[in-house]
């Protein structure tokens, strides 16, 4: 029996700027339940308990969580007008005498100027930062689909070999009761058993052994990866699984088409990157603008050598710049930038077509697998079987070789090991399924 959950459904929103950025990571979720295992802590580690500690310990995750509030705070400064100057002085002071109410020209200076940057620049910079921030949200979006999809691939494959080591050892302990069942035999001198029969039984024996041992050592190998992932995951000394399913009805439920992947995170930072460009070539056009500086000032000039007061003065400027020799240099930002968004735009789309060409990779091997599942329960284990029984009733009967049971019964053995590969390697492609069905749930509702 096998445990295939629907479900899981986790959405994340951030808003900057009235953008909505949601995503919807796990419509699909593998639970292979821990039967009894011994593990430390005595806790059993599911796969949604293994899938959330790797999540929760992703140096990458939290690495590209600092930088989006990184780009957050920016954005909120960069929209912010420079800091005004202020500017204090005396202005036409006679040299020959220093005497302050000498000259009527004379004055102390107080005078305050404001830059004002060219055009929409400050918010435009805000809005490229901001837009940033959003990247990096769908970057980790898809990290975390990312990190789903390798946890539940190595999950299943230490399902399969617990249990291919579990139909070792039962087809183990049956020969080796027929081997004490042919000792038996040997030693009563009957002429249905013969030595060949014995060492042919033990070579079978020790050959489960030795793949056991391999088995054992992929098994090794599984965990380790796992342990990559996250150190909890070292702490595990053995994982059991209950059987997998062959029922998958949840791919049925989980609608996938190629229309629906324009919402996947790959594709959604892409379409982000081409709008960064885009507001780079906004914020070369803004150059093209005069930038204005505000000047204020205020003389004071006291009174004169008979003491008469003297009107103060004050001053009032514009000045700007003028983009008359950096023209070249701005047309050649703007084809840069132009260039820089078309580029974005043909690797949005060579990403979608990658995701395109899994989708259908993927729909097929699950509908292939699925015919060749059903060929080994309706047919060819039921076909092996009936085989190993037929052989044991003609030994039983003097009618046939022990070597014929033997066999049968090996070949019944590698096709229930296979069996479990078919069953493994349809999970694995359902995470792939599941990689590829994660969208962002506002281009699911638009």
């Amino acid at each position: 029996m096998t445990f295939l959950k629907i479900g899981s459904l986790r959405v994340s929103s951030r808003g900057v700027n009235g953008r909505s950025v949601m995503s919807t990571s796990g419509a699909v979720s593998l639970l292979l339940i821990g039967l009894n295992a011994p593990i430390l802590h005595a806790q059993a580690l599911t796969l949604e308990s293994a899938i959330e500690l790797a999540i929760q310990n992703d140096p990458w995750l939290k690495s590209n969580l600092f930088q989006e509030q990184g780009f957050r705070a920016s954005a909120v400064s960069a929209n912010q007008l420079p800091d005004p100057k202020l500017t204090l002085g005396l202005a036409n002071l006679p040299t020959d005498s220093f005497d302050f109410h000498q000259e009527a020209m004379t004055q102390a200076v107080l005078g305050v100027s404001q830059s004002f940057p060219a055009g929409k620049t400050l918010e435009l910079g805000s809005e490229k930062l901001s837009t940033k921030a959003d990247q990096t949200f769908y970057a980790r979006e898809n990290r975390v689909a990312q990190l789903r999809q390798a946890i539940s691939q190595i999950w299943v494959e230490m399902y399969r070999y617990e249990h291919t080591l579990s139909v070792l050892s039962v087809n183990k302990t049956l020969l080796e009761s027929l081997k004490e069942s042919l000792s038996s035999s040997y030693s009563a001198r009957l002429n249905r058993v013969n030595q060949q029969a014995l060492v042919n039984n033990e070579l079978e024996i020790a050959k489960i052994d030795e793949r056991a041992i391999q088995i054992q050592q992929s098994l090794q190998q599984a965990k380790a990866k796992l342990s990559q992932y996250s150190t909890a995951f070292q702490n595990v000394e053995q994982l059991q699984f209950v059987a997998l399913t062959t029922e998958l009805q949840a791919v049925k439920e989980l609608d996938v088409s190629p229309d629906s992947l324009a919402q996947h995170p790959a594709v959604q930072w892409w379409n982000l990157q081409q709008d960064i460009y885009e507001i780079d070539q906004s914020l070369v056009e803004q150059q093209f603008k005069p930038q204005w500086t505000l000047n204020l000032g205020y003389g004071y000039r006291g009174s004169d050598l008979s003491g008469r007061e003297r009107a103060d003065l004050a001053s009032v400027s514009v000045s700007m710049n003028l983009p008359f020799f950096s023209r070249q240099r701005l047309d050649a930002d703007t084809k840069a930038a132009i260039s820089s968004q078309s580029s974005a735009g043909h690797e949005r789309d060579l990403k979608l077509n990658e995701l395109s060409a899994q989708l259908q990779s993927v729909q097929s091997d699950l509908m292939l697998l699925e015919q060749r599942v059903k060929l080994y329960q309706n047919t060819l284990l039921p076909g092996y079987r009936k085989s190993y029984e037929v052989a044991l009733n003609a030994y039983r009967s003097s009618e046939s070789s022990y070597r014929d049971v033997m066999l049968s019964k090996i070949m019944e053995m590698n096709a229930r090991i296979e069996l479990i590969q078919l069953q493994s390697d349809q999970f694995k492609r359902l995470t792939d399924l599941q990689y590829l069905a994660t969208q962002s749930l506002e281009g699911a509702q638009s």
